[in-house]
């Protein structure tokens, strides 16, 4: 019989409805840095086994290799591969692996490989990539966004092969080739892990509505979602496809606190202001303020058809406890 320890109420327990909550570990920030430097594979491991005791649904880990703002970056494979030893039922996804940067078969190995070590937990977060100087700096060509797309379909229909086929595979497209490969063990989800996009152009929609079972779009204005989730809607269709086959999610950086003064000094600390533009020259959005004022943001969302909540909580070394607030506060009322 399973048992629950009386002090952790998991969210199942707290609501009824059909949303979805999950966290992830911001990287983009030198704070995040500090605290592994500080605190090693610990701290994931801590925070993820925590989560999960408060219910919530997946850990999400970003795949890069470098970012503007953090050097000390941890294998997301790895990390993800570790995590699925340390835990038993919290699901794990990359946010997201740019396509184009990986040689195919070791980025299908490993995403197979964290799959049966899970025993059926793993998402495929798949993206085309957007820092350029990450791709220059390993001698990898950044084309683009056209083709980095067309990679990231190309990789999609290889994955399903290996996956779904017995025997040698073999798949000849514009940029991957495989010539009477032996894929195995197979993964423990057939037939295949469920397939999730990050990104939110037209392009990346398109590929969703072929291919995905999830989207997680990052830090989007509420009027942009809108109209980015009716944009879908239509493409699903035209694909012969249920409006509602995609799981919509939202990624975000997070603050929150009972006190308005916490909230503002935090934003001052980390330089964060809830509306701004970003590198990619994009429209973007925080969510950030009171207990209160996070509910109503969020509920604005789910309005709009967002069904999956994934929380970036800053600052990075309070993570745990923030996740904790998530749970005990802000859920209840949505």
């Amino acid at each position: 019989m399973e048992t629950v320890d009386l002090y952790v109420r998991p969210l199942k327990r707290l609501y009824m409805s059909d949303i979805s909550f999950s966290f992830y570990f911001q990287q983009d920030n030198p704070l995040m840095g500090n605290v592994i430097e500080e605190k090693g594979f610990e701290f994931l491991r801590y925070t993820t086994k925590k989560a999960e005791e408060l219910g919530f649904k997946t850990v999400f880990y970003p795949d890069h290799f470098m970012l503007p703002k953090n050097k000390t970056l941890l294998s997301c494979w790895c990390v993800l591969s570790a995590l699925a030893e340390a835990t038993k039922k919290i699901r794990l996804c990359s946010l997201v692996t740019p396509i184009p940067l990986y040689p195919i078969h070791i980025l299908l190995k490993n995403l197979i490989t964290v799959d049966n070590v899970s025993k059926g937990r793993v998402m495929f977060g798949v993206g085309a990539g957007w820092y350029e100087r990450e791709f220059n700096a390993y001698g990898i060509p950044f084309p683009k966004l056209r083709e980095r797309v067309e990679m990231v379909a190309e990789a999609i229909k290889a994955f399903k092969m290996l996956c779904e086929k017995e025997g040698p595979v073999s798949f000849k497209g514009k940029y991957y080739r495989l010539d009477d490969v032996l894929f195995y063990p197979k993964p423990v989800q057939k037939p295949h892990p469920p397939i999730w996009t990050g990104g939110s152009s037209n392009r990346i929609l398109t590929l969703t509505a072929k291919y995905a079972q999830g989207w997680i779009p990052y830090e989007q204005p509420l009027d942009a979602m809108k109209n980015k989730i009716e944009r879908l809607k239509s493409l699903l269709v035209e694909n012969g496809r249920r409006k509602d086959a995609v799981e919509v999610a939202m990624s975000f950086r997070c603050i929150v606190s009972d006190k308005k003064e916490e909230v503002e000094e935090t934003m001052k600390m980390l330089n964060l202001k809830r509306e701004f533009v970003n590198v990619l020259g994009v429209r973007s959005r925080i969510i950030a303020g009171t207990t209160e004022e996070v509910v109503e943001e969020l509920r604005s969302y789910v309005e709009v058809g967002v069904r999956h909540f994934c929380f970036g909580m800053q600052p990075s070394y309070q993570i745990p406890e923030k996740l904790e607030f998530i749970r005990d506060k802000v859920i209840p009322q949505l």
